[in-house]
């Protein structure tokens, strides 16, 4: 039976999520909480975090919360694994509509610790915690605007001297990483003939000068050269190994990709490639600050080829000045001969 009237218990509660700065706080103070009406010995709180990773925080004792990082399959994070001591579970989800946020449990050493009112119990109490989860969710989400803000900004910094691009690149993968974490970040550009490509910049790998010569597409390989943005969740699922993007990322060890095209002026230069050898690293959500990121490259190209172009007048005018000067100095000598 519960020690404690529920009805102060979820007051309580529904005044922790609303005061508590952090989810961390939110499951120290659940814990002190819950212990007066159920007879528990451990609280866990699961976070999903990505498809292939979980945040796990484990209350021991009141006003103390561990907190660890898992990836999902991990024999280590199973539920007789992290509390190997327990007789008596009581397990609820933690959802906002179809959505699974984590779950929430409760052990106990002892036996038939727990009754059906412990349970009517925890499963109002998840109803308000879902509520911590989508606080602390748009806490992170404004850390990391911020994040990605100083993070466009060094890398304007960065580009500011710079006139080629590639002489700085790999710290602009570092100062891009900041607000996309990544391993490996790659520029490509199209042929003029629509149907051949080559690396031209890359940060996070090295290969040989064969590597970033010109490479004809075709079939499904020609297909890729488009202005749509997409994310490969599982290299190893969904691109062929045959493929010219297949070969490059078992090459390098790629397992999930964000790909962004990079316009320049009416016309796209090529793609952005930001690379991670862990799988479902990227998600749609990323793709904005990506498309940031390029148009900035983009930019720092533009400046390149107008650096170029102005480079190529100069060399003209000095070569058309200098064949004026012989031309002059011929006359003269033809004059004086005649």
């Amino acid at each position: 039976m519960l020690q404690a009237d529920p009805v102060d218990v979820l007051t309580s509660v529904a005044r922790l999520v609303a005061e508590a700065p952090s989810l961390r706080d939110v499951v120290a103070g659940l814990a002190g909480t819950l212990r007066a009406p159920i007879p528990f010995e451990r609280l866990h709180v699961l976070r999903l975090d990505r498809a292939d990773s979980f945040v796990l925080y484990t209350a021991r004792e009141a006003g103390n919360a561990e907190v660890t990082k898992h990836l999902v399959g991990d024999p280590a994070t199973q539920m007789d694994a992290v509390d190997e001591t327990a007789r008596s579970r009581i397990v609820c989800t933690i959802r906002q509509g179809a959505r699974v946020h984590g779950a929430l449990w409760l052990t106990s050493a002892k036996e038939g610790a727990f009754c059906s009112a412990h349970q009517k119990l925890m499963d109002s109490v998840v109803d308000l915690l879902g509520l911590a989860f989508e606080h602390d969710a748009i806490v992170e989400r404004d850390k990391l605007r911020r994040e990605r803000i100083d993070s466009l900004r060094g890398l304007l910094r960065t580009m500011a001297g710079a006139l080629d691009i590639r002489h700085v690149f790999d710290k602009v993968s570092e100062v891009v990483r900041g607000g996309l974490p990544h391993d490996m970040l790659v520029i490509t550009s199209w042929g003029e003939d629509g149907t051949s490509f080559r690396i031209y910049a890359m940060a996070g790998a090295t290969a040989d000068a064969d590597f970033f010569e010109p490479q004809q597409l075709f079939g499904d390989d020609l297909a890729q050269l488009q202005r749509d943005a997409y994310v490969i969740h599982d290299a190893e699922a969904e691109v062929p190994p045959s493929s010219v993007r297949g070969k490059i990322f078992r090459r390098f060890g790629v397992r999930s990709a964000l790909r962004v095209p990079m316009p320049l002026g009416t016309k796209i230069f090529g793609s952005l490639f930001f690379l991670s050898r862990q799988t479902d690293r990227f998600s749609e959500e990323d793709v904005d600050f990506a498309n940031r990121v390029a148009d900035h490259l983009a930019l720092a190209l533009s400046h390149e080829q107008l650096a170029e172009a102005a480079r190529s007048q100069a060399e003209s005018r000095e070569t058309a000045a200098r064949l004026e000067a012989q031309v002059a100095t011929l006359t003269r000598e033809l004059e004086s001969r005649s």
